[in-house]
């Protein structure tokens, strides 16, 4: 009961952090473009919000897994919380996984008070309510579990501002990485080695963006939604696993 508990504290504590003013950002945002579509037609109009509304929630997701993710430690460490919980019998990896799964639940909130404003303002602009769109957004959660995973996993190793960098940087390398890749073939042999080893060393974001088939195609590619959940949750299980074992391992001030 000590991760579900720890998870639970985390939980409310995300609660108090960022997730309110988020959706009011969010709200705002949808608010203000919906307001410009005056003009256009219908499908253009449906078209414009189903793409900017998905652009906006990956984008607000992401950025609150990245500076979530940098603190949820090191934040514990610096007011003294860490070594109080730790004196009890909990172990560092129960903290850990209890404060990172706290936060993914703040996450599926947010995701879901988005989801309902998104597809709200869908419903004002074609009449129907269209369920396809619930595929891209699981997959918007999951790669922001993913880049959580990838900057706690740097915050067990570095300071808080370079995990931030580093999981930015990453953030971008994740999503080109099959451009780097093709890149490096045409480089010669230790291009490609290097380009090989980014692209299936690193976690490919790019697995996770269905937006374009979803909006433009009209359709979800059943296939390849599969195939992104599965891999998510494997990449997110692996980076919490060395994210315990760097944390246990770390010496703390």
């Amino acid at each position: 009961m000590i991760i579900p508990t720890l998870a639970i504290l985390a939980f409310k504590e995300a609660l108090h952090d960022k997730v309110m003013s988020l959706i009011a950002v969010f709200a705002a945002l949808m608010l203000a473009v919906s307001l410009g579509f005056g003009d256009l037609t219908l499908g253009a109009e449906r078209k414009i919000a189903m793409d900017f509304g998905l652009g906006v929630i990956h984008a607000l997701l992401v950025m609150l897994a990245v500076f979530q993710g940098s603190r949820l430690i090191s934040r514990d460490l610096e007011q003294r919380i860490a070594y109080t919980l730790l004196s009890k019998p909990i172990h560092r990896s129960q903290l850990l996984i209890g404060k990172y799964l706290g936060a993914c639940m703040a996450f599926w909130l947010l995701l879901a008070a988005m989801s309902t404003v998104f597809y709200a303002l869908i419903i004002l602009t074609s009449g129907r309510f269209d369920p396809i769109f619930l595929g891209a957004l699981l997959l918007i959660g999951l790669e922001a579990m993913v880049v959580m995973a990838v900057t706690v996993l740097f915050t067990t190793m570095t300071a808080p501002l370079l995990s931030l960098l580093y999981a930015l940087g990453l953030f971008v390398i994740g999503h080109n990485a099959e451009m780097i890749r093709r890149f490096g073939e045409q480089s010669g042999a230790l291009g490609t080695a290097f380009s090989r080893l980014v692209y299936y060393g690193l976690p490919n974001l790019e697995t996770f963006d269905i937006k374009n088939q979803v909006v433009y195609g009209g359709t979800l590619p059943l296939g390849e939604w599969v195939w992104a959940v599965a891999y998510g949750i494997c990449v997110t299980v692996a980076l919490i696993a060395l994210a315990t074992l760097a944390f246990d391992r770390k010496e703390l001030p």
